[in-house]
């Protein structure tokens, strides 16, 4: 086993030092969210979803304090899900424009109408579905960190 002396040590901090810098700029990639902005829900871009629905992307960074924010507005058809039940580590809030969904929060369905809000909290399964006869609208606020 190769010994690693005080020399081999220092020889190899400016490559750690690189990599610590590429690691800082990978994790600092989403912008910084330090000004007010109004958004016009008419001037996002459309994105289609492979299974038919589509979302609008609103923003996506992070606040000062560091915490990552991202918004995007849905429409959802009828009898449609956007992707099964899942879960992951940051809080989302499902804000209801328009429609109905069933929201699935661990093993309890719950009836959702227009103007109401899900709150999903960090690894707890949850999914909605569309149970409407016409397309659901809704925001998705997700607030934390996905590492």
């Amino acid at each position: 086993m190769p010994i690693l002396t005080r020399r081999k040590a220092l020889s190899l901090l400016p490559a750690l030092a690189v990599t610590a810098g590429v690691t800082s700029l990978a994790e600092n990639t989403a912008p910084s969210l330090t000004q007010s902005h109004a958004y016009a829900l008419q001037s996002l871009k459309v994105v289609m979803q492979k299974s038919g629905w589509e979302t609008r992307p609103v923003l996506a960074g992070k606040l000062p304090d560091g915490e990552a924010l991202d918004i995007h507005h849905s429409v959802l058809p009828a009898g449609q899900m956007p992707h099964p039940p899942h879960q992951h580590k940051y809080a989302e809030l499902m804000v209801l424009v328009d429609g109905k969904i069933e929201f699935y929060n661990n093993s309890v369905t719950e009836h959702m109408v227009s103007g109401d809000i899900v709150f999903a909290a960090p690894n707890q399964l949850h999914g909605w579905k569309n149970v409407g006869d016409k397309p659901a609208r809704y925001y998705v606020i997700e607030i934390g960190t996905t590492t």
